[in-house]
């Protein structure tokens, strides 16, 4: 996945990099790019991690004309839990402080919390394609994909929950 902080910086306007030239304002740029950055990015992440929820859907109605209906209640309890995820992931705080906030977040906490965001979406792409293979699963194989599928969200859903950790300093790795 490219970098879309780079991509941010490139895409400034004549005005914008003459304005970093003012004290003081630079800082206040950069901060904000980083926080576009990630916003995008997660962004992305969330639809493609919806995309592949709605993949579920078609997977419940292929079962459901197959009359395989006995599988529906585990897919639907599933795509509950990743509609969840996907809502977190959207939703997101991205990083930004008020003047009296008690934990301050800084450029390295912005760069954290983008690298952490960015090391999940190779996650989200196995568990897109691993739900994909669920297109083909039959009765009898599907409760074990689907167990391994679900124990492959949680890792993600775990890693994520740890984002908050990044931000308020917690976690002393700043890494997934």
């Amino acid at each position: 996945m490219p970098d879309i902080r780079q991509r941010i910086e490139a895409d400034e306007n004549w005005l914008e990099g003459l304005a970093r030239n003012i004290p003081g304002f630079s800082g206040y740029k950069e901060r904000d790019n980083r926080r576009a950055a990630d916003q995008i990015l997660r962004k992305q992440l969330a639809n493609d991690l919806g995309a592949s929820l709605k993949q579920l859907d078609h997977i419940k109605l292929h079962f459901t004309n197959q009359g395989q209906l006995e599988q529906l209640d585990d897919l639907d309890r599933f795509a509950r839990k990743m509609s969840t995820l996907v809502d977190s992931i959207r939703y997101a705080d991205y990083g930004i402080t008020g003047f009296f906030d008690a934990i301050k977040i800084d450029e390295g906490d912005l760069d954290r919390l983008y690298e952490h965001d960015s090391s999940v979406a190779a996650s989200l792409r196995e568990l897109g394609q691993a739900i994909a293979g669920l297109q083909t699963a039959t009765g009898e194989n599907l409760p074990t994909l689907l167990d391994d599928i679900e124990t492959r969200a949680e890792e993600i859903r775990d890693r994520w929950a740890r984002r908050e950790q990044i931000v308020t300093g917690l976690s002393e790795e700043g890494a997934p």
